[in-house]
């Protein structure tokens, strides 16, 4: 995470994969990372860096990852998960 962004902003996987990110809040202020469809909701505190470990959708699709705080500032992601 850096400012109101996310880097990479897309992350791609296999259906059913298991995906291991390393998320770190490089910003002075709290983030989130939310993606409902799995559903993950993490809060970090500025400075804060979590290994998230989670398991790609079972169908071809793309699901949008964001930031609970700053979704409207455009601190969204794509996970992409090809069959």
């Amino acid at each position: 995470m850096a400012r109101t962004r996310f880097v990479p902003a897309k992350v791609r996987g296999s259906a059913g994969q298991q995906l291991t990110l390393r998320v770190v809040n490089n910003d002075r202020v709290r983030h989130n990372f939310s993606l409902p469809s799995v559903p993950i909701d993490l809060d970090f505190k500025p400075g804060e860096r979590r290994t998230v470990i989670l398991v790609a959708p079972a169908d071809r699709s793309e699901q949008e990852f964001f930031c609970k705080f700053h979704r409207d500032a455009g601190m969204r992601g794509t996970l992409v998960v090809a069959p």
